[in-house]
């Protein structure tokens, strides 16, 4: 009787058998390694510099003054 099935094996109810598989999950996720320090120096510096510079002067005239004198 080899390779045959009672009839108490097979019959009307349903037989539910989960199937699964491994699944690789990869994610990255921040980690601290190291630290750098910033710092910032204030430096003051004063220079002399010379050089010639020309100077423009423009008049203007108003005219909506004079329209209404």
């Amino acid at each position: 009787m080899e390779g045959e099935a009672s009839e108490a094996e097979i019959g009307e109810d349903e037989v539910v058998v989960p199937v699964t598989e491994e699944e690789v999950v990869v994610g990255k996720r921040p980690v601290v390694k190291e630290e750098v320090r910033v710092r910032k120096d204030v430096v003051s510096d004063t220079e002399t510099v010379e050089e010639d510079v020309r100077r423009e002067e423009i008049d203007v005239e108003d005219e909506t003054k004079r329209r209404g004198i």
